[in-house]
């Protein structure tokens, strides 16, 4: 191994996979509360028959692409999380990219 793939090795962060499962689900959430927060102030920002639309249509668009899209993306990311207990900063989970060497 290389002088700094030996650095690399030794230093690199890692963690339990339920560590990782873990800070995904808070940052997910944090972000999710986030835009909820933002939806509910701009659509209330509007009249009152509109405002109520807004958020009603805000809802369902939020379960249809929850059900379709985000719970597919979850599943994907959680079994990579699992099958590969690495820390997301560390150099072995960079995606390989022409112009991009391993450490390994």
């Amino acid at each position: 191994m290389t002088r700094f793939g030996d650095w690399a090795e030794r230093f690199k962060p890692v963690a339990r996979a339920r560590t990782h499962l873990l800070a995904a689900a808070l940052l997910w959430t944090v972000v999710g509360l986030g835009l909820a927060a933002a939806g509910i102030a701009w659509s209330f920002g509007s009249a009152f028959p509109w405002s109520l639309l807004l958020a009603v249509a805000g809802v369902a668009a939020g379960v249809v692409k929850g059900r379709f899209v985000i719970l597919k993306m979850a599943d994907r990311n959680t079994a990579r999380i699992i099958a590969r207990v690495t820390a997301a900063a560390s150099l072995d989970s960079w995606p390989r990219r022409p112009g991009f060497s391993s450490p390994q």
